[in-house]
């Protein structure tokens, strides 16, 4: 369930890897005093990186919410669990007491 989403995330950074290293070739290329355009190119990187990591930040923090979502489901599930086993434990005792008795 899981993986998937961890697979686009791990693809998600190495997309921005690969911006960044974009970026850091143009900030160099700035330093050296390069044209207005690549100044105006690189704002229009930087606002589009900036939104990137806002809408993975968002994306992030649901899929936690989610995860720690079922991890509450879980234990809640196996506490049922617990409590229907002891039932049948405690169910077959009883079912064996009246066998033995009716035996006897």
């Amino acid at each position: 369930f899981f993986l998937p989403r961890f697979y686009l995330m791990e693809a998600k950074v190495d997309q921005l890897s690969g911006l960044l290293e974009v970026l850091n070739n143009r900030v160099s290329s700035l330093e050296s005093g390069s044209s207005y355009e690549a100044k105006k190119e690189l704002l229009y990187t930087l606002r589009d990186i900036r939104f990137d990591l806002g809408a993975d930040k968002a994306h992030a923090e649901s899929v936690q919410q989610e995860r720690d979502q079922l991890a509450e489901q879980n234990e809640a599930l196996q506490t049922k669990v617990n409590k229907l086993e002891y039932r049948i434990k405690f169910l077959l005792r009883t079912i064996e007491g009246l066998e033995t008795e009716k035996n006897q």
